[in-house]
């Protein structure tokens, strides 16, 4: 039983890193097919990183193990889900849903972790700064 658990939570790992390869790969092709002007390139080059490295972060969980595999899963979670709400015009629907197949592999998670709920807490609200602080420090670029 242990080892199809284990099995599930890495799959909605899987699947959330692959949406969100997709959704950067989608938002490659958005950028390209508009003119987007030079001025934009830090913003643009933030954003495509960012969505590269939760997507990372999802893949990665699924050879972590104990806390840091909390530490990858919330990361990817709450980032693609903050996305997700502030992409909503263009590719947001595809980091919602990135967002919440990475929710359903972190919950399964912290039922297996004892006391690791504060932890993925503090790094969900630690992945949202670091993207807040991004995007006000790229847009003080422009």
């Amino acid at each position: 039983m242990a080892l199809r658990q284990r099995a599930a939570r890495d799959w909605a790992s899987l699947l959330a890193a692959a949406i969100g390869f997709a959704a950067v790969i989608a938002y490659i092709a958005i950028i390209v097919n508009q003119d987007t002007d030079s001025k934009d390139y830090p913003f643009v080059g933030f954003v495509t990183l960012y969505f590269a490295v939760l997507s990372a972060a999802a893949l990665a969980s699924v050879s972590a193990t104990g806390r840091r595999c909390v530490t990858m899963r919330s990361a990817a979670t709450a980032g693609f889900l903050f996305w997700g709400l502030i992409a909503a015009a263009s590719i947001g629907l595809l980091l919602l849903i990135a967002g919440l197949v990475a929710l359903v592999a972190l919950i399964r998670t912290l039922r297996l972790i004892p006391g690791s709920g504060l932890w993925a807490a503090l790094v969900a609200v630690a992945t949202v700064l670091v993207g807040v602080a991004g995007i006000l420090a790229t847009a003080s670029l422009s």
